[in-house]
């Protein structure tokens, strides 16, 4: 399957410092293709991340804005952005480039073989914490979510995955999720479906300045997996 378009979404809160750089690295590699479009979804930010999204929209083409007035959450921004998406296959990665755009030729790579969602992830990828920490969370909720849910899927958690249009459609319009766990959520349906899936070993770089709390947000996560493991 070869695409004819392609649309890359990129979720933001409150990364003013980092946000033209991405969008310039994304709108760059979106020229490959005949027909792209780069979608960012400011999420309700309180700093100048949409000032920065804006000043850069006249270097980049392939750019479209929605705007958030109030923080949703990550997997809420994900949502708007793959409803409103227009390309054969549906991308979304994270604004910091954790995982680096060039990633995206190994997504779009398995969506070309025949796949229906392709998973980026950190086991057996390239990896480099930048924090024990971070290191033994990660393996953590893997362990948790594995024996929760019964799956063989490592890392649902890697911000960079990719689908063909009609699966996005049909998950996304699905989805209840609006936090971080919005990731499991989407997996869950997806083998639901009967979705072919494939696990994409991809490097990645943890880097500063997470948007990520660990008491808030990691009590949420939990609350937000009992709660997608126990809605059959």
């Amino acid at each position: 399957m070869v695409p004819s378009s392609v649309s890359l979404i990129i979720p933001a809160y409150n990364c003013g410092e980092i946000i033209a750089d991405t969008i310039i690295k994304a709108n760059g590699y979106l020229e490959r293709f005949d027909v792209a479009e780069l979608i960012v979804v400011n999420d309700g930010s309180d700093d100048d991340t949409l000032e920065r999204i804006t000043s850069v929209s006249k270097f980049t083409p392939h750019l479209k804005l929605i705007n958030h007035s109030l923080n949703l959450g990550k997997g809420a921004a994900v949502r708007s952005g793959v409803l409103s998406a227009q390309g054969d296959l549906i991308l979304f990665i994270d604004a910091d480039l954790s995982t680096p755009i060039s990633q995206l030729d190994r997504i779009i790579e398995v969506l070309r073989r025949g796949y229906d969602v392709a998973v980026g992830s950190r086991s057996g990828g390239r990896v480099k914490y930048r924090t024990f920490k971070r290191f033994v969370l990660h393996h953590l909720f893997s362990l948790l979510t594995r024996s929760l849910f019964g799956w063989r899927i490592r890392d649902t958690q890697c911000g960079c995955k990719g689908f063909r249009r009609d699966i996005a459609k049909r998950l996304f319009s699905n989805l209840n999720v609006s936090g971080f766990c919005f990731d499991v959520q989407i997996v869950k349906m997806a083998l639901r479906m009967g979705c072919k899936i494939a696990e994409v070993p991809i490097r990645w770089r943890e880097k500063e300045g997470s948007s990520m709390k660990l008491m808030r947000d990691g009590t949420k996560m939990l609350i937000d997996l009992l709660r997608i493991r126990l809605d059959d």
